[in-house]
């Protein structure tokens, strides 16, 4: 009987176990990134994997379609785990093409995503863009310690790039920020015509420790190798 309860017992802690690293897999389910385009009260809204969702790749969503006043749109949102996304580097890349009616108006398109790696050393947040134009085209980059979906306020790091007019434009911003724990990124573009015109850009941004903090990994990493070949030859 003894050892029949000794046997209940470990199963039992090993379902135990088995619930609370499901439970854990769950609370650190990476979130899902979300590409958001909006014109004149319409709104289109998709998640990684939708059905309206054009791209099969996971970290991938493409829109392809009409949003309010702009009749053709290919919008591309990149991110986690297609593109890089570790404590010493992360990427996202927004890059669209929009044509509008002959009245105008504004598209506004925002990707967002959560959940990406802590960085333990302060960092530097960098945002780049180029394309072409025949409207006005503006940028805004945001990092948030909130880890929340579109999340624009009290952003720990932000870029803003524009206005750019008519014809090409390339333009880099920068922002340095503190250690923090997961974060969200969010990249937002706003394109302005007045009347039938075309615009297309490709808007990317990167995340990575400052150039001191990537010395001393840099070192550190040189110095362990130098103890493992001294173990070595110590043998």
């Amino acid at each position: 009987m003894k050892a029949y309860r000794s046997i209940v017992a470990r199963i039992g802690g090993v379902l135990v176990l088995a619930v609370v690293f499901a439970v854990s897999s769950v609370a650190t389910a990476e979130g899902a990134m979300v590409l958001r385009l909006s014109s004149g009260g319409d709104v289109v809204e998709i998640e990684d994997g939708d059905a309206d969702d054009s791209n099969a790749l996971e970290g991938a969503i493409t829109f392809i379609g009409d949003v309010g006043s702009f009749v053709a749109n290919v919008a591309t949102g990149l991110s986690k785990p297609l593109l890089p996304s570790s404590p010493t580097y992360t990427e996202m890349d927004l890059n669209s093409v929009n044509v509008s009616s002959a009245g105008g108006g504004t598209l506004v398109i925002e990707l967002t995503d959560t959940d990406f790696p802590a960085m333990t050393n302060s960092g530097s947040f960098t945002g780049n863009v180029g394309g072409t134009s025949q409207g006005t085209l503006s940028f805004d980059g945001y990092k948030n310690a909130s880890n929340v979906e579109f999340d624009t306020t009290n952003a720990d790091a932000e870029v803003h790039l524009g206005p750019f007019g008519a014809g090409a434009f390339a333009g880099t911003d920068n922002a340095g920020h503190a250690p923090l724990g997961m974060y969200s990124m969010t990249l937002v573009a706003t394109i302005v015509h007045a009347g039938a015109n075309q615009s297309s850009f490709d808007f990317e941004i990167v995340n990575v420790p400052e150039p001191a903090s990537l010395a001393l990994f840099a070192l550190g990493l040189l110095g362990a190798g130098a103890a493992a070949r001294r173990r070595k030859l110590n043998r």
